[in-house]
């Protein structure tokens, strides 16, 4: 007897025992995840947004907060509500990182397909002015490239005479503008869009693969439908081959090896009536169609769409880009030429309305909330699997970590009586035939006793009726969802699903499916994110009215931007040693910057001096003036007062040069950039800042003068209090000779403390105004016939990197800096893949993030990542760890180092511009 009470005792209390450490096991993994998170948040936080997103879960749902939460309160309280910023589905130009870093378990809902019931013609897009190009191309000849008839009009097209020169073109900008691209714009992820694009392609990409398309391929095009390459774009290549059979069977080769990697599937696709191999994944990692035109000309593309519609322009069924009126004309402007243009990138009319069009937005739209949905699910996958020790089989597994919904006391209430009554018990024993619709329901729960009087009354007294059953199944539907109930199929459902762990975020997450053993996330409609089906391939024919309404707000929020601004766009460049590119930038409708700027120069084009004659000009900046304009007249007589005239004392140029110095201070460029392209010139602090910089280095003036004594009698007689008032500004005037010549000086006080002095004098004919003594007396220092090149257009800037002596340790520390700042935002999430990897090495994280999540964690100058795995610490070859920052630029593996060197070896880059009939041409050259 005794023995059988031991053995109930057992089996009553050892589950309830081990229940209870399950319990606690779980709360204090929880607490264990949310301690190693919150470590991650005091980094900065992690690119994924995985971080982010689980501490809020915690907070909201769980009641959980770090450990260490009271000592950091406001530092992690403004990393969290910084991560709550809102994606705009509609002005978003590509994802990148944000799509993954905003919090959305409590925001994101499904798509919606349902109320999609507007036809997507009747949704106008925005009012595009646009300009006569057919009138205005009459009388003009034209020539253009033979590739130009098979990029399909509305689309980006980028032309290269040779394809050896396209890929020297890339390998130039990378290399030389490197510096210049990592100061400005410095990234810490690497989304490797290149290398994706060749895998997709099915092409490889390395110096024997150069050689082989250098001597392969001659002529060739890249074209594409829109520009969200981020996300997955459509991207199609057109070439003409020049040595047939060793085009085929490098590209067979090249095609077997990533069938062979990366498994994939091979079969014969129709092209337009032209059989083409279709090379294969089902995440589209690898999407290659590829075939030949009746003419020879080979066309590989990652979509069939798109390929489709290339080969539809090729074969005359089609507009092509050398069908535009647009495109005709600018080929009037810069005429095609195989010897003087090497490349040609051309953003036609018709692509500019395709961008802005009703259905490419929303269809993009579209995508970027499904990898909204994808990204987010991806944390909870990793959520699960860092819970759990496993991955996930189903999407139904992963969300079991979000737990049971929460209830409220009316919610419980309605459902408390949706159970006790009576006719509940019929209703979940019906066929799902009897809950298709209300009426079908309803007959189905009434007893057949239900018209006697008997029966009535007894449930009268008890509330309790078949209308009155249905009233609380609506109620309480309503109630949890927002919505009214459709069917009673909807409601049973419901109830049945908030009894299982995450039941209720799973219509979140309708139509994506967890891949087993890994942390990716699969849509079954766009595929991964990275590689989605491209825009071009998801024809959009029904919209929502929500859809429509964002689509319209989309539009009016700019809509006076792009009816000045819309127009074209291109650039045509060579290379020879450096770059040449060129562009035209049309009159602006309705601008009044764009003819206020080419009032004060004047159409036309004049002989400029923008040469370094000091030997230590850093910076020149030269401009051709119009005497007759207002602004320039109204600036002059500031100084020279009504009496006298422009024209009768000073030339048509103005010069201003910046020398080499040791800079004191820096400034911010990434910053001053992104103020620029978010606010324009709105933030005057920011701009402020720049020219107090620039007050550090010498700054030397230089006008044509025809009339030197007046000129100088003027300025002798200038009163600066004018300027800014005499209780701020206090001045006083000398002179002395150097080298037979009289140097004024003007020593100026501000806030009688601070002083600084301006030189001025004349030389051969020049009126020159330096901030420095020296920078005066190098000019006064060259010889009297010295003859300085001319270039012949409106204004033209010169940047000398090669002339940057002194300040050349400071412009590489800026960017040293810069990248140590970028580099340390990557500690979070290197800390995070070493969690989520934990069997991988150091040296492997990277890729495994850009395998799964689609870009990779980089070092700005090459530095390596290592963490201790026991504390948690980041380590970087170049810069140390967050604890103990030491720099060792050297130790950079493919860093900055030769690229600077490069840099600072180029001798100009030169930006030429000038105001013609056609609009504002531009020039720049790098030597």
């Amino acid at each position: 007897m005794v023995r059988r009470i031991l053995f109930l005792s057992l089996i009553i209390f050892v589950p309830a025992l081990y229940c209870g450490f399950n319990v606690a096991g779980a709360s204090d993994k929880k607490q264990e995840i949310a301690d190693s998170l919150f470590e991650i948040e005091l980094m900065g936080g992690d690119s994924l947004g995985y971080s982010s997103e689980i501490l809020d879960f915690f907070d909201r749902v769980c009641g959980i907060k770090p450990s260490k939460y009271s000592r950091y309160t406001l530092e992690y309280n403004d990393g969290r509500d910084f991560a709550h910023d809102d994606i705009a589905l509609y002005s978003i130009m590509s994802g990148g990182l944000a799509i993954r870093q905003s919090l959305q378990l409590n925001t994101i809902g499904p798509a919606g397909n349902d109320n999609r019931d507007i036809d997507i013609t009747k949704v106008k897009g925005p009012k595009l002015k646009s300009r006569p190009f057919s009138d205005m191309l009459k009388g003009r000849r034209y020539m253009i490239f033979p590739l130009d008839k098979y990029a399909p009009n509305d689309f980006y097209y980028i032309h290269f005479s040779r394809l050896s020169k396209g890929l020297d073109f890339f390998d130039y900008i990378k290399q030389v503008g490197g510096a210049v691209h990592q100061r400005f714009t410095m990234r810490a992820a690497d989304f490797m869009i290149k290398q994706k694009i060749m895998t997709q392609l099915a092409l490889r990409e390395n110096k024997e693969s150069g050689a082989f398309y250098s001597t392969a391929v001659g002529e060739a095009a890249v074209t594409g439908s829109d520009p969200f390459i981020i996300e997955g774009s459509d991207v199609t290549l057109i070439l003409r081959v020049k040595v047939p059979d060793l085009f085929r069977s490098t590209v067979a080769a090249y095609r077997k090896y990533f069938q062979d990697v990366h498994r994939a599937e091979r079969k014969t696709v129709k092209i337009e009536g032209i059989d083409a191999e279709y090379l294969y994944t089902s995440d589209r990692r690898i999407s290659s169609v590829l075939f030949t035109l009746p003419d020879g000309t080979v066309i590989i593309s990652n979509s069939v769409k798109a390929a489709g519609i290339v080969a539809a322009a090729a074969l005359g069924k089609r507009r092509c880009m050398a069908d535009e009126p647009d495109y005709r004309y600018m080929r009037s402007v810069y005429p095609a030429s195989f010897e003087g243009e090497d490349g040609f990138i051309y953003l036609s009319e018709s692509f500019v309305r395709r961008i802005f069009s009703p259905g490419l937005r929303i269809s993009e739209a579209r995508r970027v909330r499904e990898a909204m949905r994808i990204t987010l699910l991806e944390k909870y996958v990793i959520f699960f699997t860092q819970l759990n020790g496993y991955y996930p089989s189903s999407l139904e597994e992963a969300l079991t970590v979000t737990g049971n919904p929460p209830v409220s006391d009316s919610q419980k209430k309605y459902l408390a009586k949706i159970r006790h009554s009576e006719y509940h018990k019929a209703a979940m024993k019906l066929q799902p035939g009897s809950l298709k619709d209300w009426d079908t329901f309803k007959y189905a729960i009434t007893p057949e006793d239900g018209g006697t009087k008997k029966n009535r009354s007894k449930r009268k007294k008890r509330g309790d009726s078949p209308g009155g059953y249905i009233s609380q199944l609506k109620r309480f539907y309503r109630d949890v969802t927002g919505e009214i109930p459709r069917t009673p199929s909807d409601v049973f459902n419901l109830i049945t699903e908030m009894g299982k762990p995450g039941s209720h975020y799973a219509g979140r997450f309708a139509g994506l499916v967890v891949t087993k053993g890994s942390y990716a996330v699969t849509s079954q409609e766009y595929g991964r994110y990275g590689f989605m089906v491209p825009n071009i391939e998801k024809e959009v024919t029904l919209v929502s009215s929500a859809e429509v309404s964002a689509y319209r707000k989309f539009t009016e929020g700019s809509s006076e931007y792009r009816e000045n601004y819309f127009g074209p766009g291109f650039v045509r460049f060579s290379i020879n040693g450096g770059i040449d590119a060129q562009t035209c930038i049309m009159p602006l409708i309705d601008d009044s910057v764009y003819n206020s700027l080419s009032a004060m120069t004047g159409r036309g084009a004049a002989d400029l001096h923008p040469d370094d004659i000091t030997g230590t000009d850093i910076f020149s900046f030269c401009l051709k003036l119009n005497p007759e304009d207002a602004a320039v007249d109204g600036i002059f007589r500031v100084f020279a007062g009504r009496k006298s005239r422009y024209t009768d004392l000073l030339g048509s140029e103005f010069q201003i040069h910046i020398g080499d110095s040791l800079p004191v201070t820096d400034f911010d460029g990434a910053f001053l950039l992104e103020e620029y392209m978010t606010h324009g010139f709105d933030r005057t602090d920011a701009f402020t800042g720049l020219l107090v910089w620039s007050l550090f280095h010498p700054v030397r003036i230089a006008l044509p003068v025809k009339n030197p004594e007046q000129v100088l009698a003027l300025l002798d007689m200038f009163d600066t209090a004018r300027l800014v008032g005499r209780e701020y500004l206090q001045n006083e005037r000398y002179s002395f000779d150097y080298r037979g010549s009289t140097v004024r000086t003007v020593r100026l006080t501000l806030f009688y403390t601070f002083s600084f002095r301006i030189y001025y004098t004349v030389k051969n004919g020049m009126l020159h105004i330096a901030t420095t003594e020296q920078y005066i007396k190098s000019v006064l220092d060259l010889p009297s016939e010295n003859k300085a090149k001319t270039v012949r257009c409106g204004a033209v800037a010169v940047f000398r990197p090669a002339a940057m002596v002194l300040g050349r340790d400071s412009y590489s520390s800026g960017i040293i800096e810069s990248a140590l700042e970028a580099s340390r935002r990557n500690s979070g999430t290197m800390r995070l893949l070493s969690i989520i990897y934990p069997s991988s090495s150091d040296r492997d994280l990277p890729g495994l993030a850009c395998r799964d999540f689609g870009f990779m964690p980089v070092c700005a100058l090459g530095g390596e990542y290592t963490i201790d795995r026991r504390t948690g610490e980041v380590f970087n070859s170049v810069y140390g760890s967050g604890m103990n920052p030491v720099l060792k630029p050297d130790n950079g593996r493919d860093g900055m180092g030769d690229s600077l060197k490069r840099f600072f070896g180029t001798s100009q880059v030169r930006v030429e511009l000038e105001f013609t009939d056609e609009g504002l041409m531009t020039r720049i050259l790098t030597e």
